[in-house]
């Protein structure tokens, strides 16, 4: 999570969307079955300056910096994908974002969760993984009851409980070649949470449910347009005591917010850090009227994760997303 925020509109103007190869062109369209993905990063504006990315000392699967996965779950595709941002890559620095995806062990709910470690906090990366996790487990205990009607309030008193007691084995090394030392910040780990739990199989109704703390938004993305499904604290301002103001866990589990709906079959749910949200602009940028039209259906793990790892000047955050789709028994979803 950084502390300053840009907006899609710079100088004189706003940003023209024009897709395009890191080093110069355009990138060729996919078609709707996405069988021909470019390689090449999706630059959607004026491209940042090309610099090479230091390797984080201690890099492992668990902590990559770029990671997709995704798949069919009963009648729902999900897809999630994450990548390192530029201002982390610069100095080696792993990601401090997160997200976990599960299923009820009766199968009737999908659950997924996304965090956002807050910037300036101490082990932010471990906070938010400890998040997620501890918000799938926790929620799945909750769903046993066969209902949404859930005390949320409890539920992330809960998770900030787990996220206080994270123990640190190894702290992270700075890279010799970084120009900025990786230095330990003090105070709590803090991190956003934003959960989604859908029903696995139409017969189980078409209520969902959206969860959040802080400013990680979810999203109805229905034909035509991008809906924020809960208000959040976008573009938070830093105080004066340089520590980003938004809401967070463990500091604030009571301002918690929530959302049931009925989730359409044409539409998905999409959970995002503020990394990705930015990007889209309030869901009316260029990018995100681009991804209105390609998100319609499910895209592959590759071509969600060169969505999510999108390029623009100055975006220098982590960048994260969860989609859910329904999923029709009689179509395929290649992933």
């Amino acid at each position: 999570m950084s502390r300053g925020k840009k907006n899609l509109t710079k100088g004189r103007g706003s940003v023209k969307y024009e897709p395009q190869h890191a080093g110069g062109g355009r990138h060729r369209r996919r078609d709707n079955q996405r069988d021909q993905l470019d390689p090449s990063p999706r630059v959607i504006g004026m491209p940042p300056k090309q610099t090479c990315p230091l390797l984080p000392l201690g890099a492992s699967s668990a902590t990559g910096s770029l990671i997709a996965d995704g798949g069919v779950f009963a009648e729902v595709v999900v897809v999630a994908a994450s990548r390192q941002g530029r201002a982390h890559a610069h100095v080696a620095k792993q990601r401090e974002d997160a997200f976990a995806v599960t299923a009820t062990e009766d199968g009737a709910w999908v659950i997924a969760a996304l965090a956002d470690g807050v910037g300036g906090s101490p082990h932010a990366r471990q906070a938010a993984a400890a998040a997620v996790r501890a918000g799938t487990e926790i929620c799945q205990d909750h769903l046993r009851q066969g209902t949404l009607r859930i005390d949320w309030t409890a539920v992330m008193t809960e998770v900030a409980r787990i996220v206080t007691g994270i123990s640190i084995d190894t702290p992270e090394r700075s890279h010799p070649q970084a120009k900025q030392r990786i230095v330990s910040a003090n105070g709590t780990p803090s991190t956003t949470l934003t959960i989604a739990i859908v029903p696995s199989y139409a017969g189980n109704g078409h209520e969902a449910c959206v969860v959040t703390i802080g400013d990680s938004p979810a999203w109805l993305l229905r034909s035509d347009r991008w809906d924020q499904l809960l208000p959040s604290a976008m573009n938070t301002p830093v105080t004066l005591t340089g520590e980003n103001a938004v809401d967070s866990l463990p500091k604030h589990p009571e301002r918690v917010q929530y959302r049931n709906f009925a989730w359409g079959p044409d539409e998905a749910i999409v959970l995002t850090s503020d990394g990705f949200a930015d990007a889209l602009g309030g869901g009316t940028s260029p990018f995100a009227a681009a991804l209105t039209a390609e998100w319609r259906t499910p895209p592959s793990r590759m071509c969600f994760l060169r969505d999510v790892s999108y390029e623009l000047s100055t975006y220098d955050d982590d960048s994260t997303a969860i989609g859910i789709w329904h999923h029709s028994r009689d179509q395929t979803y290649l992933g």
